[in-house]
């Protein structure tokens, strides 16, 4: 990279003040530059930046701007001087985000700057706004260097028998000349370099270090010598000693005055062959032991339980508090790693232990069973006996050292579920599955392999509590039966082998082509033969994004089980089995296959059918080849009829439900007549329906209007449910107290009225279709946006006053540099909505911000109408924790449409401004709200210079209405003021 030193620039030490975190913002600094400040630069070799015509250096006048940083990166000041010389050229201040050469590229080489500067880096790096997802304030990390560059402002830039340079860029001073002699009462430095240092009339020469003689008085000894160097390397065998570094034992060690091989003592030793032993009584590993091969001793045996379940933990410490025992345990592993609580309030916490003895040689099992009723980072509170609900019959007393384990839950059905296999207690040996623990008495488990038969079993989905050797797997493989739907042939085939199936073997290699491979998709193969040949596994046909087919591992744990118990089935011996998904199947078919969803003529409707006799193919469907699998299918009900002496009774009942589904009671005894149906209807002799109900609604059609009378509706309340009248007259003094909706006609006048009937006012519309209202129009009070009131507001395209016009308040926006306040309603007393303003940089490289006069900060059709950056309203993310109705609240804070009236600057600084968004004839107000600032402003003359504390009334025309006219475009075109008075105060 060629990049500029400070030798080939030089800038005033007071030409440039930077400051950093401007207004409280880690991403806005103010720069500025003194008035008339240059820079003046020369590089050998470099097209412009060479000497001029008459030998001299060349110099370009010095401008920055507030800056508002776009990124939180680390910054670096660099002046940036334009390729081409012009008369009265400019250098900018800019900040890039990492370092350029005096071309603009990174040093990768990519352009991060204009082509049309030279990038001069004034050695001046900020440091970045965030750090580690934090917030904080921008530092100097490295000074700006005002430059080297031997000229006579340089030299003579600290005055005359000056031996010292002032930087206010970042208030630093730099000493030209070596200071021979001083004397100091105090010191302080943050880097100091000191070439001779005496002490005591001895000049100190260095470091001590492995040569310096041990008598030497003129070198410096350091930790590193003293313990790195010197008797640290030596092992002392008179005292207690500690070693920093790796010792090596070539033959081993021994520990204890009285070592012997296998008996007494520890030693580490290396044998004949060259292998390593330890020798010692005990090997205790506090946290973890890794070995290649551990051979063991002794073989000890004990019973016990092993429940898998949502949580745990071991007792380390107890405290009894208020109805229960505090049990805390460790937040650390074995490894070092946290442990975090894995139990819930209103978890039943077990603890069981078996065949243990205590030291009389007396059984000491250990059982108790308990609510949880609260938990902590680091403890869990078990009941105590206060309460019998909360605590399972013999349970004992938790004990520090106990092993406790969730099992069961009061209320989440989630921790009500778990696995337990077990080798000790009742009905041991078994493995069990459990689910619905929600209380001290375990349920039936869904899964049990028991000791009895050592056999799976699986609940019977037919018989909730009963056990089947293998619950019907289609159940468990739905999900795939669904998918087969999507199939041409609608079935889907289970194969069962003994080899891993691939694309070359049975059965795929005898689908030939794609074709016949489509019509397989979904297919599942099951290898039964032994694990060491991978047995047990199952796989699914699939199609591959790249239209090829292979076979895919299935690795659900409920197909498996399924799969494994159907491999023992007697009509599987051909090596597979078809699932048939409510189409009609096709030949052929064998005993033992399945018709899932089966629908067939009235006889069956989404039902489950087996295969009873087989077809091969070619032969025509039968349905008397199918059975039920079920006992009754949807189309199969009974009838009761039942004739009484005093009754009759017809009924129709569901048998899979036991409801009635439709029926009729005739009650003598009562006279009553009683229909059980979802509709009923009367038929007449001609066939005629006159009378029938449907759904809880009654139709007729023989009712007529005429006799029904009036007075049975007067005072009553009817609902006429979405029903539409037509051609009604409403007279006399009628009331109408509800919503209207969706109301539209025409009226020519509408009189309102006082609560005693006198006209007040009146609404109507003349001939020329404007709407008149001879009558006052009051909107008064206000409106609460997002926590916050505002007065209501009155929206119109244009007001035509002919009487007085008068206001009580008007819309305020007050400037600041850069950035822009608004205060409209609602936010007169607050810090305003704050908008960045946008800028323009002219030719002459002078920047100007636009001040928006309508919809300040609301992107819309007027330019320059700024950005929002802050909306002043910290209840919003309180009141809307969700960021889509927090942008939505956000925008209601916008100034949407609200035309500015008066304009407060109270700047920093001198800016250049300009008015935008401003309808013809506008009239607004500017203050100078800084007595001691003044600002420029363009207008229709020029860019006039704005004195603090001024005030001024400015006027909008159209600029095409003057002589001589000038651009719409042109700067402050059309911008007129009055003459203003200052205030000075």
């Amino acid at each position: 990279m060629t990049e500029a030193s400070a030798s080939n620039y030089w800038i005033s030490s007071t030409a440039l003040s930077i400051t950093l975190n401007a207004m409280g913002d880690a991403d806005y600094i103010q720069a500025n530059v003194a008035s008339g400040a240059m820079i003046m630069c020369y590089m050998r070799n470099i097209d412009g930046l060479g000497y001029d015509a008459g030998h001299n250096y060349r110099r370009w006048n010095l401008i920055a701007n507030p800056t508002y940083f776009n990124s939180t990166t680390e910054k670096y000041v660099y002046a940036a001087i334009p390729r081409k010389q012009q008369e009265n050229g400019t250098a900018l201040i800019v900040f890039p985000s990492e370092r350029v050469d005096i071309y603009g590229k990174s040093a990768t080489e990519v352009q991060l700057g204009s082509e049309d500067y030279y990038y001069i880096f004034l050695g001046g790096v900020i440091s970045p706004s965030v750090v580690g997802g934090v917030l904080q304030n921008r530092t100097w990390t490295q000074r700006v260097d005002t430059g080297k560059l031997a000229s006579d402002e340089a030299i003579a830039a600290g005055g005359d028998n000056t031996w010292w340079i002032y930087n206010a860029v970042d208030d630093t001073v730099t000493f030209l000349k070596a200071i021979v002699r001083a004397t100091f009462d105090n010191i302080e430095a943050k880097y100091a370099t000191v070439k001779n240092l005496i002490l005591g009339g001895e000049t100190l020469t260095g470091i001590a270090n492995d040569e310096t003689p041990k008598n030497s008085r003129v070198d410096v000894v350091t930790p590193d010598y003293l313990f790195g160097n010197s008797d640290a390397r030596y092992v002392r065998k008179d005292i207690d000693d500690r070693i920093s570094s790796i010792l090596t034992f070539l033959n081993g060690v021994h520990f204890g005055d009285d070592f012997e091989k296998d008996l007494r003592g520890a030693g580490i030793y290396r044998d004949k062959q060259g292998s390593w032993h330890i020798d010692t009584d005990y090997i205790h590993a506090r946290k973890k032991l890794t070995a290649e091969e551990v051979e063991v001793m002794k073989t000890s045996h004990i019973k016990g339980k092993v429940v898998i379940s949502a949580g745990g933990f071991v007792i380390s410490r107890i405290e009894k508090i208020n109805g229960a025992w505090r049990c805390y345990f460790r937040q650390q592993d074995a490894e070092g790693r946290r442990v975090y609580n894995s139990m819930r309030v209103d978890d039943l916490a077990l603890c069981e232990t078996f065949n243990l003895v205590d030291n009389n040689g007396q059984a000491a099992n250990h059982y108790w069973h308990r609510r949880v009723t609260s938990v902590g980072t680091d403890y869990v509170d078990i009941a105590d006996n206060t309460n019998v609900d909360d605590y399972a019959s013999g349970s004992d007393t938790p004990q520090v050292g106990d092993e406790v384990v969730q099992l069961g839950n009061l209320t989440y059905k989630d921790r009500q579920s778990a696995i337990i296999q077990s080798a000790a207690g009742e009905g041991a040996p078994y493995f069990k599955i459990i689910k619905g623990v929600n209380s001290f008495i375990l349920p039936n488990p869904i899964f049990l392999f028991d000791k009895q038969n050592f056999e799976i079993q699986v609940e019977d989905p037919a018989n909730r509590g009963e056990y089947i050797r293998l619950q019907d797997f289609l159940d468990s493989m739905q999900g795939r039966i669904n998918a087969v739907q999507q199939q041409a042939d609608k079935q889907l085939v289970i194969w069962f082998g003994d080899a891993v199936p691939s694309i070359t073997t049975e059965p795929a290699n005898e689908w030939a082509d794609d074709t016949t491979k489509e019509l397989h998709v979904h297919d599942i193969y099951y290898n039964r033969s032994y694990a060491q040949t991978g047995g047990g596994r199952a796989y699914s046909f699939e199609k591959n994004p790249d239209n090829t087919y292979s076979w895919h591992e299935i690795t659900d744990a409920d197909v498996l089980k399924s799969l494994e118990a159907a491999k023992h089935a007697q009509d599987t011996a051909d090596g597979k089995r078809r699932v048939f998904v409510r189409e009609i199947p096709a030949p052929p078919y064998d005993k033992g296959d399945q018709w899932s969803n089966a629908t067939y003529k009235d006889k069956y409707n989404n039902d489950l059918l087996v295969c009873v006799r087989s077809k091969a193919t070619g032969e025509p469907f039968d349905i008397e080849d199918w059975s039920p699998a079920q006992h009754y299918t949807t189309k199969q009900f009974e009838a009761e009829f039942y004739v009484g002496g005093k009754s009759i009774s017809a009924v129709v009942k569901d048998l899979r439900t036991g409801l009635e589904t439709v029926g009729m009671h005739l009650d003598g005894e009562n006279s009553t007549f009683d229909i059980v149906a979802d509709r009923f209807k009367v038929k007449t002799t001609t066939g005629k329906v006159p009378f029938f109900t449907n759904g809880e609604k009654l139709n007729a059609v023989f009712i007529d209007a005429k006799d029904i009378v009036a007075k049975g509706i007067k005072a009553q309340t009817i609902d006429a449910e979405g029903a539409t009248f037509r051609n009604i007259t409403v007279t006399g003094r009628s009331k109408f107290g509800g919503e209207l909706i969706g109301a539209s006609g025409s009226f020519t006048q509408l009189n309102c009225v006082d609560y005693d009937g006198n006209v007040v006012a009146t609404l109507l519309f003349n001939p020329q279709g404007q709407m008149v209202f001879e009558g006052d129009i009051s909107s008064q009070g206000g409106k609460n946006v997002n926590g916050r009131n505002r007065s209501l507001r009155y929206y119109a395209s244009d007001i035509w006053c002919r009487g007085q016009f008068g206001h009580y308040s008007r819309t305020c926006a007050v400037i600041k540099d850069d950035m822009m306040f608004v205060h409209h309603g609602g936010h007169e007393d607050t810090p305003g909505v704050k908008i960045k303003l946008e800028k323009v940089t002219t030719d002459k490289g002078e920047v100007i911000y636009s001040i928006p006069l309508y919809s300040p900060g609301v992107t819309g059709s007027f330019g320059g109408n700024g950005d929002v950056v802050d909306y002043d309203n910290p209840k919003i993310n309180e009141l809307y924790p969700d960021s889509f109705n927090r942008e939505r609240a956000k925008q209601s804070e916008l100034p949407s449409g609200a035309p500015i009236d008066v304009v407060i600057f109270n700047c920093t600084r001198d800016c250049l401004y300009r008015f935008t968004g401003m309808g013809i004839g506008k009239q607004w107000m500017v203050i100078n709200g800084n007595d001691g600032q003044h600002v420029h402003i363009y207008d229709h003359r020029e860019l006039r210079k704005f004195e603090g504390g001024y005030v001024f009334e400015y006027m909008y025309v159209n600029p095409l209405w003057l002589t001589p006219e000038k651009s719409i475009d042109k700067l402050g075109a059309g911008v007129f003021y009055t003459a203003g008075i200052d205030f000075d105060w």
